[in-house]
Parts: C-alpha cells; sequence; structure tokens
C-alpha cells in the first residue's frame, strides 16, 4: 500500500521534466534527492543506517540521476526508430546517424552523429548527453 502511494503521489512528480531539471549541476539537485531519501525511509520505516541502495531496491526504483540518463535515452530512441506521433516534430531532426553524414566505413559508421559542442553548457545539452549515452555508454 505504501508503494502504491509513492507512485501516485511522488513518481509522478520526479519524472515530469526530469530530462531538463536533472540536467543541472548535482549541487543544485542534493536537495531534491536528499528529501526523496528521506521519503523512502520514512515510508519504509527503515533507519538512518539503512543503505540508500536498499531503499530503492525495496521499491524497485532508480535513483534521481538514473531516471534521468533512462529518460534521456528514452526520448533519443523514439526519436531514432518510432514515428513523429511519439515525440514532438522539433525532433525529427535532433539526431542523425553517422552513415546519413558520410560513407566511410568506421566503427562507429552505425552509431549516432556527434557535434564537439564549443562550451561547457554545450556539453549538458540534452542532444549532446543523449548521444554519448547511446554511442558510448553511461558515464
Amino acid at each position: 500500500m505504501v508503494k502504491k502511494i509513492y507512485y501516485a503521489f511522488v513518481h509522478p512528480y520526479l519524472m515530469y521534466g526530469i530530462e531538463i531539471y536533472a540536467n543541472t549541476y548535482v549541487t543544485y539537485l542534493d536537495k531534491l534527492f536528499k528529501i526523496n531519501n528521506k521519503l523512502l525511509r520514512i515510508l519504509q520505516n527503515q533507519p538512518l543506517a539503512t543503505p540508500v541502495s536498499q531503499l530503492y531496491t525495496s521499491f524497485n526504483l532508480l535513483s534521481i540521476d538514473k531516471l534521468h540518463v533512462l529518460q534521456i535515452l528514452l526520448l533519443v530512441f523514439k526519436c531514432l526508430y518510432h514515428d513523429s506521433d511519439l515525440v514532438p516534430s522539433i525532433y525529427s531532426n535532433y539526431f542523425v546517424l553517422n552513415n546519413e553524414i558520410h560513407n566511410y566505413n568506421t566503427r562507429l559508421s552505425q552509431g549516432l552523429h556527434i557535434c564537439s559542442p564549443r562550451t561547457f553548457l554545450g556539453q549538458k545539452c540534452i542532444q549532446f548527453k543523449g548521444l554519448n549515452f547511446l554511442n558510448f555508454g553511461i558515464d
């Protein structure tokens, strides 16, 4: 019953717009991490010594940073492999495969084409992060 309460009243608020708001610095999200961990601890009636990973595992949850990565990867997948009805039209040419750019047979010819951002802020954009997660794995 307590798990249903969490999924009904907390989880939707965490998931809404997580691709955008979790793209910031970890220090800005620290308060959200702590509140979520505290809430999980209270709902499960666990002492402070209980590891956070155990709290998430018992509710079958991912942490906020892992949810962020998952949602970005789902966005990339929807843009590449599904019809345009699942994503807004602005994402129609957001991700391009390397074999659409050139015909060379390279290791990443089936991977996504990555444009190198010039600034640190450019490295935090969803397009760059999604491409890196898909091509090179999660950091």
